[in-house]
């Protein structure tokens, strides 16, 4: 007998351009997923093994109770590959779909090279049956036995249609809530790990792009038409000061060579990534050094990269111009729905959505920077004091001037902003055929999320033994073929370490430079984080 046919999906609405671009880029197999990982403690009475099948109920009810929360987790995606993409109601969410847990027996296995290996796996692993499935995972690492057994690392991966970053690191704080919060009155909202799900289109979170009001003047629409949507083909032909631009500004690295036909890269793309943490003692020392300079970690971080990159990848692949990229939240701008607390926009610093930009940064290319990399590269490795003061400066002066341009662009509020003129884009798989054939817009991303609140409930001290905390994050995006060359993820947990994590592209940046970019800036953290 021929299967009975599949009744239309609900549609919730239709996909912002920020989400249109998220669409396009995943189904080109430019762009895999992002994650954010946490090491949760778990109390003493849940620990022992023959309470095994008691520990995962309770994590399935919190899960569920917070992925009622926030609509967005609850949504399948649809056609992701046209013009037009959408977010679709689904029946029901089988969460044993959804969460693994991998219990690691420390006598057989080394914890660390099996993270290591299912880390990167979950970082280019594509999401299924997307119209069906809510694209996000939870891969649960713990180990059977030992000092550590009260600790599981989960590693929750999200396609970026769904949310950012900061919808990410309210998932976690969250969760942690409803596990120190349990409600007798939810227990049977899962059954047989099903739950049935409330997105609807009136609580459905709205694009960013009707959450905000944009406002973009005429020179900075024409400018950023042009150099956003002029084919590749034509762009160097039409400016003389583009040309110059490009001839020093090598894009470094060089883009995946992209099929046409087949719609997506030559070879498909993968991640390799490097990561370090700095303990909480040092972080006191390294902001107090920050607001000396007048600067962020987050500037820090671009003024670190630009260092390590430029000591490792010669001129002739660089240029004497790099350019690299901050992304910035956008929900300070978001109006609060005051009136319904049931509104989707009534918090707006907790919506799990899509509410994010980005801004560019250059260096070398102004009058005062002439011979900027080129210093770096004499000063890398300092003869002197003198050198050294002098690099010191040169360090602090870059951190400053990013944080400068960071501050500027907050001042201007959503005027001329570059989320706001996504909406002339008609086709987003096209712009990013064509992005492949331009010069790389950033050689670096840096993406902060800030800090994670670990124990929201304050317990503390011995009082954490007896209840759920977080006391580790991680914060990781997968390499974008036509994106940044490294994406730099940093977070931290109240009261612990920041853990940064690099990723890149296998094959286009060298491990051993990714690596060696990653130790560079770690150095030179711990260093200032030892400055007294």
């Amino acid at each position: 007998m021929p299967s009975a046919i599949q009744p239309k999906p609900v549609v919730l609405r239709r996909m912002g351009p920020m989400e249109c671009m998220q669409a396009a880029s995943s189904s080109m197999d430019v762009y895999h997923s992002t994650m954010v990982s946490c090491h949760y403690m778990i109390p003493n009475d849940l620990v022992d093994q023959s309470v095994e099948q008691q520990l995962i109920s309770t994590w399935e009810l919190a899960v569920a109770r917070v992925v009622l929360r926030h609509p967005m987790l609850q949504v399948g995606l649809r056609k992701l590959d046209s013009k037009k993409p959408s977010f679709v109601q689904v029946d029901t969410i089988n969460l044993s779909k959804h969460i693994e847990w991998r219990l690691i027996d420390p006598d057989k296995e080394d914890y660390g090279a099996v993270r290591k290996e299912l880390y990167t796996e979950q970082l280019d692993k594509k999401f299924p049956f997307l119209e069906i499935q809510p694209p996000w995972r939870m891969l649960i690492l713990r180990s059977l036995k030992g000092p550590t057994a009260n600790d599981m690392e989960v590693i929750f991966g999200f396609h970026h249609c769904l949310h950012d970053g900061m919808g990410a690191k309210t998932f976690h704080e969250d969760l942690v809530r409803a596990l120190n919060n349990p409600d007798e009155s939810k227990a049977d909202l899962v059954r047989d790990h099903k739950i049935k799900p409330n997105a609807t289109t009136a609580n459905i979170p709205p694009s960013q792009e009707d959450a905000l009001k944009f406002t973009n003047t005429l020179p900075h629409t024409a400018s950023t038409i042009f150099y956003e949507l002029t084919p590749p083909r034509l762009l160097n032909t039409l400016s003389s000061s583009t040309r110059t631009f490009t001839q020093k500004c090598k894009a470094w690295p060089p883009i995946t060579p992209f099929d046409l036909k087949a719609n997506k890269p030559t070879r498909p793309s993968r991640t390799h990534y490097a990561t370090f943490s700095i303990p909480p003692d040092m972080l006191p020392t390294i902001l107090s050094n920050c607001r000396t300079h007048k600067t962020t970690i987050t500037a820090l971080l671009h003024s670190l990269v630009l260092i390590g990159l430029v000591q490792q990848v010669p001129a002739s692949e660089t240029g004497s111009i790099i350019k690299s990229g901050t992304a910035i939240d956008l929900r300070r701008h978001v109006i609060p729905h005051t009136k319904s607390k049931s509104h989707p926009l009534s918090n707006p610093s907790r919506v799990v959505a899509n509410i994010v930009t980005k801004m560019s940064h250059t260096f070398g290319d102004d009058e005062s920077e002439a011979n900027l990399l080129e210093n770096i590269r004499k000063l890398s490795k300092p003869d002197t004091k003198s050198d050294e003061e002098e690099f010191m400066k040169i360090m602090w002066s870059m951190a400053t001037k990013v944080r400068k341009e960071l501050q500027d662009r907050l001042d201007l509020g959503l005027k001329n902003e570059l989320a706001g003129m996504m909406k002339f884009v008609g086709d987003w798989q096209e712009y990013l055929r064509d992005a492949m054939f331009k010069p790389r817009t950033a050689s670096w991303m840096v993406t902060n999320i800030g800090v994670l609140e670990g124990d929201p409930e304050g317990a503390g001290g011995d009082g954490l033994k007896n209840r759920w905390y977080i006391r580790k994050a991680y914060f990781t995006a997968s390499a974008e073929v036509a994106g940044p060359g490294f994406a730099v993820c940093s977070v931290s947990v109240k009261g612990g370490e920041l853990c940064v994590e690099f990723t890149w592209e296998v094959g286009v940046i060298e491990d051993r430079v990714g690596e060696a970019v990653t130790a560079e800036v770690e150095r030179w953290m711990r260093n200032i984080g030892g400055m007294v």
